[in-house]
């Protein structure tokens, strides 16, 4: 049988690592229970009705028990990767730690990310592919444990690694043009104290004054604030 192999390295604060943990742990059992479910289908019309209705009723009452970060953690994962959303609640039935554990590095990934669209550089775009890409992955990859398959030969998990590695190429490109931003900002303050040293002495001796006069302007209100407090009857 050939061997799963090691899922490929991103940023650690984009890889949710407990669930990358759930995703090979849980997924055959998620696929056999599936399978089961789909088996039930084919049971007496009221049968699968009444099964139906206990679901979405187990299902209501789970919801109004969620903390605001389960809350927020599972509606993270159904708009950008539904398709795990069914491991996890298994997992929350299974392993109830592993499960908040789970739900404690999603809300890392999904804050890391809600930082970066504020910051509104371009960043958040090719960040949240590269995570959806990667849970692809790891979903792929657990579906095949424990049965014989030539990862070599795998069209689809090559095609998402294409869009991986064009993804990863686009986050360093950014990250380059930040730093190569920040290196021309240092380089036009090195040339500035540098060229014109008496006009950078000038400038820094007047921030000096300024805040000098400042502080002693402060300073004489209180003094004036405390002596007409002591005049008063």
């Amino acid at each position: 049988m050939t061997r799963v192999p090691l899922l490929p390295s991103v940023p650690t604060t984009l890889l949710c690592n407990a669930v990358v943990f759930t995703l090979l742990t849980v997924a055959p059992i998620w696929a056999q229970s599936t399978s089961q479910e789909e088996k039930g289908r084919t049971r007496v019309e009221g049968g699968t009705r009444s099964s139906k209705s206990d679901r979405k009723q187990a299902k209501a009452d789970q919801e109004k028990e969620e903390s605001p970060e389960v809350s927020a953690a599972l509606a993270f994962i159904r708009e950008h990767h539904p398709e795990m959303v069914p491991l996890l609640d298994l997992l929350r039935a299974m392993n109830p730690k592993q499960f908040d554990a789970a739900i404690k590095d999603c809300n890392r990934v999904r804050i890391r990310l809600e930082q970066l669209k504020s910051k509104g550089d371009g960043a958040y775009e090719p960040e949240l592919g590269l995570w959806k890409i990667q849970s692809q992955i790891n979903l792929h990859v657990a579906k095949l444990v424990g049965i014989e398959h030539d990862f070599e030969k795998d069209r689809d998990l090559r095609d998402l690694l294409e869009q991986q590695r064009k993804l990863q190429l686009r986050v360093l490109e950014l990250e380059q043009a930040r730093i190569q931003k920040r290196m021309d900002q240092i380089k036009e303050q090195i040339d500035g104290a540098d060229l014109h040293a008496d006009e950078w002495i000038a400038s820094q001796l007047s921030k000096v004054s300024k805040k000098v006069a400042s502080q002693s302007s402060r300073s004489k209100k209180k003094l004036e604030s405390a002596g007409s407090a002591k005049a008063s009857p």
